[in-house]
Parts: structure tokens; C-alpha cells; sequence
């Protein structure tokens, strides 16, 4: 695994954008990808803030790409996962176009991802909103 420090906007208290840093620990042979697309996150014209991002995290057994280092979560409270039945797996909401936490299906978060080959989590048992992976598991 490989810790990236990565460019990212945040929001202050009054709800200005400013420029700041983050890590995000994903495989070693993806982090200058990883790089990459969070650096074009953050020069888009959209600067999407990102208030929470996690990448490589053990789970055990779980078969999850976050074992691998292949998988990102991006504000984790405001995308969440939601069953095809409408109840919310995790997080807490999805509302992309009001909270400035959600990541719209067509802003400059998704398009970076799926750029370098990355998928958002869309799956039979519902769509995890903050999960984006390389191989879409």
C-alpha cells in the first residue's frame, strides 16, 4: 500500500471553498492514478469539496476492494449506500444538486474516476453513492 497526499477543497464555516490537503492509503501500483484523479478534481471548475475520503481499510474476510487498495469512499454521511427498496445501508443521505457533500452522478468527481477505469458502486443490492472502485465490487 502506498499513502497519496492529495489537493482537495473544503469547506470553511461560512461555507467558502478553500484549498487544502489530504491522505488517502490505496495499492502502490494505483497511487499516481489516485493522484491524478484528485488532482483533477480539484483544478475542475466544480471544486467538489471532500470532507472525508478513505481508501485501503481491513476488513477481514468481507470481500471488499477496500482490502485490496482498489476502492475510495468520498464523504461517507452525505452519499450513502441505498437499497433498491429506498432504506439507507450507510451514510446518512444522498442529495446531490442541495448538500455540497453529495457527489452529483454528473460532476467532476465521477467523470475523473471513470476516466482512469474507476466505477461508482451501482449493484444489484443498491447504489453505495461514495464508493468508487477499479474493478466495480
Amino acid at each position: 500500500m502506498k499513502t497519496v497526499t492529495i489537493n482537495v477543497w473544503h469547506l470553511d464555516r461560512n461555507g467558502k471553498k478553500v484549498a487544502a490537503t489530504d491522505t488517502v492509503t490505496v495499492h502502490q501500483l494505483l497511487a499516481d492514478d489516485v493522484w491524478h484523479i484528485f488532482q483533477e478534481i480539484f483544478e475542475s471548475p466544480e471544486q467538489f469539496p471532500i470532507k472525508v475520503v478513505s481508501g485501503f481499510e481491513w476488513r477481514g474476510g468481507s470481500r471488499t476492494e477496500h482490502n485490496l487498495g482498489t476502492a475510495i469512499d468520498l464523504n461517507p454521511e452525505e452519499n450513502a449506500f441505498i437499497a433498491p427498496d429506498g432504506r439507507i445501508l450507510a451514510g446518512s443521505f444522498y442529495t446531490p444538486y442541495e448538500n455540497p457533500y453529495s457527489i452529483p452522478p454528473d460532476g467532476s468527481v465521477v467523470k475523473a474516476f471513470q476516466k482512469y477505469g474507476w466505477s461508482r458502486g451501482a449493484w444489484a443490492n443498491g447504489n453505495d453513492y461514495m464508493h468508487f472502485s477499479l474493478f466495480g465490487t
